[in-house]
């Protein structure tokens, strides 16, 4: 109902971006974080993990293929190549890595802090699982995605035949001792690949209701949700075909006799979870499809009524409550009356329609209306010839207009965004050439080294000279030195 409602997002989410995490700060459980699973969107499209019964082995490869068409029907396609050295990906690492990715976004940064004990109560696991979700992380350490075809960004470029490991590394935050596995507080980070992270903090990313998410017992179900979530939000649509070996490919089926049997019982397992999921098993082309739609108005992390939310920002919570429209109550009708009809070039819900305009008619022209309710159901069941108020038609285009203005502001902020999370970047890339650059002159050049050094002890001598630490701060204040050096433009000889 987009001519009719505004100030919403159909995927229910905030761009963020990078950011460095104080190394210093506990690991916090905010109500808001614990509510819903964030899925980077090449993640949630292609990413194969290994849910049948076969026999494990440390290396492996999976092959995945997904497809689907833009705003504009052009058809995208997205293959990759899942490697691993240390046996394959089963349901606990798609858990842990959803929870992983969710804890970059609540934390805005590509490392994330976390206790396994934070991990555990977010996924539900029995006490004692601290060293499966170690062992988890561990082997995702060694996974590797080459992208055969393109790499969905947040920067719209395409990228071809990349490599990329999905986690780069992973520390302890307040020991070294990994295996300290009793102690809650531990703290512990990964860091994640910069382009993946780059979407998830860009707002790439699909977000799956925790209830939902959990509630699936099967990680092929699990994975199937997280499949078609991330294909409605990259499609920004409700209605779109999958086929059914991209689909197999993504669930890491192999044998190819047993996709569609085992497809179709992960669909319906699905549908007890989802009930305004609807699905149907065809052929097109030749090829075995499953064309999926969503006939509720509420989108799939299920928290939110959009329409509702719309009303709400227009009329106001407090004359909605007054007049007896709440989302218990929008159900019921949309239930009793769910014919749609096409207003101004949108297809809209008649009920809907209805109740905005009656809502306009008392609350903006001022009209004598007792009830809402009361002349919704005689409109609705035709009882009453219903007309559109006066001035109803400017006062949405009014809606809109105010839409675009937030979205072109919104699109300014994002572009400051960007921009400083690329400073970020910058700087942080500098860093890391400034720590090499100062190890190789250590190391290969003394001459240029001592030169530094003597420039830090005139600067900052006496607070070298009176810290009990006065080489390692002699050793940070050069490269802050060749850090500055650097970003001015100078060229260091190493």
């Amino acid at each position: 109902m987009e001519n009719f409602e505004i100030g919403y997002s159909h995927n229910n989410k905030k761009p963020v971006y990078h950011g460095e995490v104080d190394q210093s700060l506990t690991v916090t459980n905010a109500t808001q974080d614990l509510v819903n699973f964030k899925s980077e969107f090449n993640i949630g499209l292609a990413l194969p993990f290994e849910f049948c019964k076969s026999k494990k082995s440390e290396k492996f490869e999976k092959h995945s293929m997904t497809k689907w068409f833009d705003e504009a029907g052009n058809l995208n396609r997205l293959e990759v190549v899942f490697r691993g050295n240390s046996g394959t990906a089963g349901k606990l690492d798609q858990d842990v890595l959803n929870i992983l990715m969710s804890m970059c976004v609540e934390q805005n940064t590509d490392s994330p802090v976390f206790t396994y004990e934070d991990i555990r109560k977010r996924l539900g696991l029995a006490k004692g699982s601290h060293g499966n979700i170690r062992d988890s992380i561990q082997r995702m350490l060694g996974m590797r995605i080459e992208f055969r075809q393109s790499f969905y960004s947040a920067t719209n470029s395409k990228n071809t035949n990349v490599e990329k490991h999905l986690i780069q590394s992973r520390k302890s935050v307040i020991n070294e001792d990994y295996s300290d596995l009793k102690n809650i507080d531990a703290r512990h980070s990964v860091t994640f690949d910069r382009d993946i992270m780059q979407n998830l903090l860009g707002g790439y990313y699909s977000v799956l209701s925790r209830e939902t998410y959990l509630s699936l017992d099967s990680g092929a179900v699990r994975r199937l949700y997280q499949l078609i979530v991330s294909h409605r939000d990259v499609g920004k649509r409700n209605h779109f075909t999958l086929e059914i070996e991209d689909i197999a490919s993504v669930l890491g089926l192999t044998a190819k006799k047993e996709f569609f049997g085992h497809v179709k019982k992960y669909f319906n397992s699905l549908k007890e979870a989802l009930p305004d999921l609807e699905f149907t098993f065809a052929t097109v082309n030749r090829k075995k499809v499953v064309k999926i739609s969503f006939t509720g108005d509420q989108n799939l992390i299920g928290n939110d009524d959009e329409f509702f939310l719309a009303l709400a920002k227009w009329y106001g919570v407090d004359v909605l409550e007054k007049n007896g429209i709440d989302v218990d109550y929008l159900n019921d009708i949309r239930e009793k009356f769910p014919k749609s009809i096409i207003y101004e070039k949108t297809k809209v819900k008649l009920c809907e329609l209805y109740l905005d305009m009656i809502l306009h008619q008392k609350l903006v022209n001022h009209s004598q209306v007792q009830s809402v309710k009361a002349l919704l159901t005689s409109a609705l069941t035709q009882k009453t010839e219903y007309m559109k108020p006066d001035g109803f038609k400017k006062f949405v285009v009014d809606r809109v207009k105010h839409k675009e203005i937030l979205e072109t502001k919104a699109m300014a902020h994002r572009e400051d965004e960007k921009k400083k999370f690329e400073l970020q970047l910058q700087e942080k890339q500098t860093k890391l050439l400034a720590q090499s650059t100062f190890e190789n002159l250590k190391m290969k050049n003394a001459k240029t080294y001592e030169k530094y050094e003597k420039e830090a002890m005139k600067l900052w001598g006496d607070e070298i000279r009176e810290s009990l630490l006065a080489e390692q701060i002699l050793e940070e204040k050069i490269k802050e030195l060749i850090q500055n050096r650097m970003e001015a433009g100078e060229q260091i000889t190493q």
